[in-house]
């Protein structure tokens, strides 16, 4: 074979392959009841995530409290759980709440993802355990939904602090 040969001269003619036409609402049908699935799961999510939204619980200053679900507080750390499997990210998430540097008032930003992409379709596992160790662990003192345009919450603003019970915890 020659430099000067074209690969076109050498294969020869090609023939484009011929797609049979499809119908004009190919796919429509299965997009619209997608959308009627994944609004259906988000009016679900909505009502269990509206319940914890803002808690309170070691009865800081109002003004705070407010300054807190309004994200005006300044961020001393974010921690961002998305891949962790339930028992890391709770080990992790202790760990770090149980040996922070100093134990002054602070506000975190904890990201758990809003569980779209988890196996259970009725809740997303991960969430709903950050949120019940937030609710448990004594060096939380209040904790807000941080949410999105879709009204959906994927993260937690918490204030951490001397805690609930006025001693550090551990």
């Amino acid at each position: 074979m020659t430099g000067k040969e074209r690969f076109a001269d050498l294969i020869g003619t090609v023939t484009p392959l011929q797609t049979p036409p499809r119908a004009e609402g190919f796919g429509r049908r299965m997009k619209i009841l997608q959308r009627r699935r994944i609004e259906a799961q988000r009016i679900r999510h909505a009502a269990d995530i509206r319940e914890t939204l803002s808690v309170n619980l070691a009865q800081i200053p109002d003004a705070r409290f407010r300054a807190l679900c309004a994200g005006r507080l300044p961020l001393a750390r974010e921690i961002d759980l998305h891949g962790f499997f339930v028992d890391e990210a709770l080990r992790y998430l202790g760990d770090m709440l149980d040996e922070r540097q100093n134990r002054r008032e602070e506000c975190w930003l904890v990201v758990h993802g809003k569980g779209r992409n988890s196996p259970h379709y009725d809740r997303a596992p991960l969430k709903q355990a950050i949120l019940d160790l937030l609710l448990r662990h004594p060096a939380v003192n209040a904790l807000a939904g941080v949410l999105d345009q879709d009204g959906l919450s994927g993260a937690v603003c918490i204030e951490v602090g001397i805690g609930r019970t006025g001693r550090n915890p551990r």
